[in-house]
């Protein structure tokens, strides 16, 4: 059996990203409950300091690299100095994303392929991403990405919004996601008194729909999802999204808010169709979904109710954290370990 007091460190791009916050640095406190001593440092981009960096790492029992696709040379030394060599990935980032005009990368694929070989253990945000890394090694371990639970705002629903606020949370770059459906919401809004909330940092406008535009800030997203009567999530049918982790519907389930969102990639796995939520394929379908939410509010608040529970269950820090810390004191007590 591993040691409990096992040390890791945990190597991640910038602490202004979603997944440096949301797959290393808010999982810290739980991992220490967990019988794991973790460590969290900023991947250096200097190149003196990277040589300090690799000087320490022996004293670890492993080293996990959060999302960052090093080159050759930083690979073999990481795999040099680490005693164990882990390896965290929530996005398809052997691609550029779907924003790009070009999703083929070849320096992408090759240091995706160069990073997981070498790689004690992969950790995938779901299973799409497990079978990219799959392919080049057994040693995988399908980890969701986690959202705050206790403590959270919640939605209320003894208030009653003056209109049906349909809310929508991400980065600016993502917004076109967001057009895809804008056809179904000024179809709805010719019907239906609705506001459309856009949490982001970038502004959106969609003539026909009354948008209100609410700049992201960390401190009050989440007091902001939990005054939306409905939270959506649609998504263009690409290799880009199918391997997201659907970090935005937990975001709105974990607040007690019924979602409707595309029919496509882990939206499937987080959304029990008609139970917590609706799976919309195509937009006439997320039309014909939100108009159900916003015309029965005891069925959008069991769906809330039943939401939450699946994210508490399944999705909070608690609950990733124990699967996180398993996978990585199981790679621990592995012996032997892959070479570049």
């Amino acid at each position: 059996m591993p040691p409990t007091n096992s040390k890791i460190l945990m190597l991640y791009q910038d602490e202004r990203l979603p997944s440096s916050r949301v797959r290393v640095l808010n999982l810290l406190p739980e991992l220490e409950t967990l019988g794991l001593c973790c460590t969290a440092r900023r991947y250096p981009r200097k190149a003196l300091e990277k040589l300090r960096l690799y000087g320490t790492l022996g004293q670890y029992d492993m080293v996990l690299l959060q999302k960052k696709l090093v080159s050759l040379p930083e690979l073999f030394m990481l795999r040099r100095c680490c005693r164990r060599l882990a390896f965290d990935f929530d996005d398809v980032i052997h691609i550029r994303d779907d924003s790009s005009s070009g999703g083929f990368s070849r320096t992408r694929e090759r240091r995706f392929a160069n990073t997981i070989k070498s790689s004690d253990l992969v950790v995938a945000g779901n299973e799409v991403l497990a079978g990219y890394a799959g392919r080049f090694n057994p040693r995988v371990a399908v980890v969701p990405s986690a959202v705050p639970f206790a403590g959270l705002p919640l939605k209320d629903w003894r208030l009653q919004n003056e209109t049906l606020v349909i809310g929508w949370v991400g980065g600016g770059g993502n917004l076109h996601h967001l057009s895809i459906i804008g056809d179904a919401l000024r179809e709805l809004a010719r019907r239906t008194d609705l506001e459309l909330r856009v949490i982001a940092d970038q502004e959106f406008k969609l003539d026909g729909v009354r948008v209100r535009n609410i700049p992201w800030r960390l401190e009050t997203q989440e007091a902001e999802i939990a005054r939306f009567d409905v939270g959506i999530m649609p998504l263009p049918k690409n290799m880009w999204t199918e391997g997201k982790c659907s970090y935005k519907l937990l975001q709105y389930m974990a607040a007690g808010v019924p979602v409707v969102a595309t029919d496509w990639g882990f939206n499937r796995t987080v959304v029990r169709h008609g139970e917590n939520g609706f799976l919309a394929d195509g937009p006439e379908e997320f039309c014909r979904y939100l108009d159900i939410i916003g015309g029965d509010r005891r069925l959008a608040r069991d769906m809330g109710t039943a939401a939450r529970e699946v994210v508490g269950r399944e999705y909070s820090l608690a609950a990733v954290s124990a699967k996180l810390a398993a996978a990585l004191k199981a790679a621990v007590g592995q012996r032997g370990s892959v070479t570049t």
